[in-house]
């Protein structure tokens, strides 16, 4: 039997999208009409349309469309009802989306090789056509009588998994990947608010995020003077 992961050049267990990447960008180097071998392009189509009927979504009768969709059910993004609050910031989880695909666009000169944000977000190091990633989306507010800086870089912001092993924030090919919010530093206003992204690590198989923890320095100013103070903030993702 053929491996038709091979003949893509994905890794197994590759999702949908990083084989329609790659199958995609073999044809346009392999069709027939751009002067290819017809037969390499005819193991290119078929590796291609066995991998994408096993893999398609629609199909619930199949073992990875089972456990994708259990997976979505018991580890899927929550939403938190009420927001926790700290001295000074208060944060509540919008979103969580554990390992997430992000194919990456053809303009981008590490399209089919690996850089640093696959390196530190992706565990399937061989996916070179797109990374992996888990984003966390926050909802912050400044309820202090002044300014603020939320930063989760650094260690201060990290991703628990059920076992206790936790995971860094880190930041992303934003030329690439534009965010959607706020990235992971950020400055607040006294009495402003802020929707904040944040990209972790893939997470490896059987494992998901349990809890977010962040410390949160600050410098504050009130009547007595200027001084530093931090707090350790823990959200459970239920």
């Amino acid at each position: 039997m053929k491996d038709y992961y091979k003949v893509l050049g994905v890794s197994p267990g590759a999702p949908t999208e990083v084989i329609r990447a790659a199958y995609r960008a073999l044809m346009k180097r392999h069709h027939p009409d751009v002067g290819g071998d017809p037969e390499r392009a005819k193991e290119i189509e078929e590796a291609y349309r066995n991998l994408a009927l096993a893999l398609e979504p629609s199909f619930p009768g199949t073992l990875h469309a089972r456990s994708q969709q259990e997976t979505a059910v018991a580890h899927g993004a929550q939403i938190v009802p009420a927001p926790t609050r700290g001295r000074h910031l208060e944060i509540q989880i919008a979103e969580l989306q554990p390992n997430q695909v992000f194919t990456c666009p053809r303009e981008c000169s590490y399209y089919r090789r690996s850089c640093r944000y696959k390196q530190l977000l992706s565990l399937e190091s061989k996916d070179l056509f797109a990374l992996r990633a888990s984003i966390l989306i926050l909802h912050v507010r400044n309820r202090a009588s002044f300014s603020q800086q939320m930063d989760c870089r650094n260690g201060r912001g990290v991703l628990v998994d059920q076992m206790g092993d936790f995971y860094q924030c880190h930041p992303v090919c934003a030329w690439q990947h534009p965010p959607k919010y706020k990235e992971a530093g950020v400055e607040l206003f006294p009495g402003t608010r802020a929707t904040v992204q944040l990209w972790f690590p893939q997470l490896p198989s059987g494992r998901w995020a349990s809890r977010f923890v962040y410390k949160h320095k600050m410098l504050v100013r009130d009547v007595q003077g200027d001084w530093l103070d931090e707090e350790l903030i823990e959200l459970a993702l239920k």
